[in-house]
């Protein structure tokens, strides 16, 4: 069994194999030590190996959707969770299309479900360039009362991707992208994580700051306003590994940050850090605490939540033990509670996101793997001193990077979650939301997006698939995306919306990137058989069949 705080104490248990967050310890393998590095690069090749050795031969080829190529795409990337004034939902997700086994490309799928649980709309959309698609991910999400959404995502593929903010409006139309403040080579920033702040209506993002030349690595947050221009940023350095990667802001503007730090000398060592600043993040922080985890050797922060009296929880989870944590620190940083937890007769128990309410109260997922592939997730509740209230066990899968926020508190209190509907075999699957009542762990409400990423299945053709279609203007620049089905043999459009464009401003019809359709004439394109129609903008769009759901 696992240890950890004294909750069933012994040894740590042998490696299993498994899906395990990525786009965090892919990048922690170029940053750590040779522990951390075969630490972690024995979890990454025992997860390929199963899923390698549970993938066909002779595949029939076929669009699929993934978080991770070289696992076999067990799971798309959750990216964020969040809730505009009116309780409606916005669920992000970082997926990865490709015709087996070439990877094409990386996207980001946004949907939007009503307070009720009905789906409103859901787009898919990436980046382009002259020389053609750009993967894009997501990383966190975040929205205001009127239902303008604010997206961290990626763009690139490599540990040092720049990382725009990207705000789209209540119906998933793109407003305008800002990219995050670099300066000059090596050095980097990594944003994880972004939050809406009520009482100014600016949006924080927060992130570590990354000078490879050094090892060093501090927290840096930002500060913007509704129009994305850049406000305040603040940069705090204090010991070599600094991971920032959440940030939340309470109704007085107050801000607050959750990281883990790493240290290396005299012996390997990590804690479990919380930050609070004034509003605007002006002056120095008002504490900046860490929680020792010894002798686990990492700790990866999954979310801060404020308590509602000026206080916060943060989350996260022990690496060695595989076990989740949550601690309480009141107005002044001084710890009040600690909650250690530990799954029976599970291998790993991962704190993925943590809110809490204006009591106190705090909300916790949990992925949790029970070895042999078999994951589920746990939706936890505890009073403002650590006790247990109740505990729920969703019929959805979530697992995603730590501090990626995955779990929100509608104007009722009651709680939401995004995960993932699994199918048999577990290659098909639904972003969905699932909604639980405060006074106990019962679902009020399961929602799916329509548009299931169809299952793999040997030596049967799968008849309905999905691809990414977006508008282009006449120059290739991306201005809008959305899903299509198809009910015939799958055809690959590229592109996507335009980076740093204001706005989805009415453009004369274009062609798109990727050499699918190349000439628009009387709003007809034409190329290789496949026909194509301009929308009501006169932009060319690739007309393969009725897009199954889009902004309206």
């Amino acid at each position: 069994m696992r240890s950890t705080f004294g909750v069933c104490g012994g040894a740590a248990p042998g490696l299993r194999s498994g899906r395990v967050p990525g786009r965090r310890l892919r990048k922690t393998l170029s940053r750590h030590g040779w522990i951390s590095r075969f630490f972690i690069l024995i979890l990454l090749l025992s997860s390929t190996v199963r899923a390698r050795a549970q993938s066909p031969s002779a595949a029939p080829a076929q669009i699929f959707l993934s978080s991770a190529p070289a696992l076999a795409g067990q799971f798309p990337g959750l990216a964020g969770l969040a809730l505009d004034g009116a309780g409606d939902i916005y669920a992000a997700a970082d997926m990865v299309y490709f015709i087996n086994p070439v990877v094409l490309g990386e996207f980001v799928q946004l949907a939007k479900f009503s307070a009720q649980g009905n789906l409103l709309w859901s787009v898919n959309f990436t980046s382009s360039s002259a020389h053609g698609p750009v993967p894009v991910g997501a990383v966190s999400a975040a929205a205001d009362p009127a239902g303008d959404v604010y997206l961290l995502e990626y763009v690139g593929g490599t540990f040092s991707e720049p990382t725009e903010l990207v705000k789209l409006d209540a119906d998933g139309k793109f407003i305008q992208s800002v990219p995050i403040p670099m300066t000059d080579a090596p050095y980097y920033a990594d944003i994880y994580s972004v939050a809406y702040d009520s009482s100014s209506g600016h949006v924080y993002a927060v992130g570590t700051f990354v000078d490879p030349q050094a090892q060093n690595y501090s927290m840096l947050a930002l500060e913007y306003d509704a129009d994305l221009v850049l406000q305040n940023s603040k940069v705090v350095a204090d010991g070599p590994y600094f991971n920032a990667t959440a940030i939340a802001v309470d109704t007085a503007g107050y801000v607050y940050v959750g990281g883990d730090s790493q240290n290396y000398t005299p012996s390997l060592s990590s804690s479990l850090r919380m930050l609070k600043f004034a509003p605007h993040l002006q002056g120095l922080p008002i504490y900046d605490e860490g929680f020792p985890v010894s002798p686990n050797p990492y700790v990866f922060a999954s979310g801060v939540g404020p308590d509602g009296s000026g206080g916060a929880w943060a989350g996260g989870t022990l690496i060695w033990s595989y076990s989740g944590l949550a601690i309480k620190r009141d107005a002044t940083g001084a710890l009040r509670s600690q909650i250690p937890y530990a799954t029976p007769g599970a291998s790993w128990d991962l704190f993925l996101s943590l809110t809490a309410d204006a009591a106190g109260n705090a909300y916790v997922l949990d992925a949790v793997y029970f070895g042999a592939g078999s994951w589920a997730s746990k939706l936890l509740k505890f009073d403002a001193v650590g006790h247990p209230l109740w505990s729920a066990s969703p019929p959805l899968i979530a697992l995603s990077d730590g501090g990626t926020p995955l779990i929100a508190l509608d104007g009722r209190q009651d709680v939401v979650m995004e995960g993932l509907k699994m199918y048999n075999p577990p290659y098909g699957r639904q972003l969905a939301v699932a909604e639980y009542g405060p006074g106990s762990g019962g679902p009020i409400s399961i929602s799916f997006n329509p548009n299931p990423v169809p299952p793999r299945r040997d030596g049967v053709t799968v008849s309905t698939t999905q691809v990414i279609v977006l508008v282009q203007d006449a120059q290739g620049q991306g201005l809008a995306g959305q899903s299509v089905s198809l009910s015939a043999q799958p055809v690959l459009a590229s592109g996507g919306h335009s980076h740093g464009k204001s706005g989805n401003a009415n453009a004369p019809a274009g062609s798109f990137a990727g050499g699918v359709c190349v000439q628009s004439t009387g709003g007809t394109c034409v190329q290789a058989g496949v026909t194509c129609t301009t929308d009501a903008n006169g932009d060319c769009m690739v007309n393969l069949s009725t897009p199954v759901y889009q902004a309206s």
